[in-house]
């Protein structure tokens, strides 16, 4: 699973670790623009039940995303206790609700295992792997090209 990158092949990766629903994910730290509090939001009438609304920050409207459904997780409760990731893959970008953000780990790239079938078919499809943390259990890498892309987000835009 190494990259190449420059020329040269990285060997580990910086994953920011997400809390949800007692699940735990990773996103490279690359894709992670900002962690805030959940911020004030608009609810938007007529669009896909994973999209909670959406919020301004210094100036830039982002879309307010419960991806829970994407991962075969219940629905979000959102509290003020929350917090809200702003993702970026190339040009495109969300706020993700989050319980919390857990901490910053890097992960050999031998050390991920690719998904297997016994996992949850969306959380395959939403993947592109997971880790087994010593003290956090499973993390489950995020694919965000794949849920940029997905049939419920794709028809709105995020640049």
């Amino acid at each position: 699973m190494a990259k190449e990158t420059n020329g040269k092949i990285k060997t580990s990766y910086r994953y920011s670790i997400l809390c949800i629903s007692d699940h735990y994910f990773g996103v490279e730290v690359d894709n992670v623009r900002e962690v805030l509090l959940t911020p004030h939001y608009t609810r938007m009438p007529n669009v896909d039940k994973h999209i909670v609304g959406v919020f301004n920050l210094r100036g830039q409207i982002h879309s307010l995303v419960d991806i829970s459904g994407f991962l075969n997780l219940p629905p979000k409760e959102i509290k003020e206790t929350d917090f809200v990731v702003v993702l970026q893959k190339k040009d495109m970008s969300m706020g993700v609700l989050v319980d919390k953000v857990h901490d910053v780990i890097r992960i050999e790239t031998n050390k991920i295992e690719v998904p297997t079938r016994d996992m949850p078919l969306n959380l395959i499809n939403y993947t592109n792997g997971f880790y087994d943390h010593k003290t956090l259990g499973r993390i489950f890498l995020l694919d965000l090209e794949v849920i940029f892309n997905s049939r419920e987000l794709s028809r709105y835009s995020y640049q």
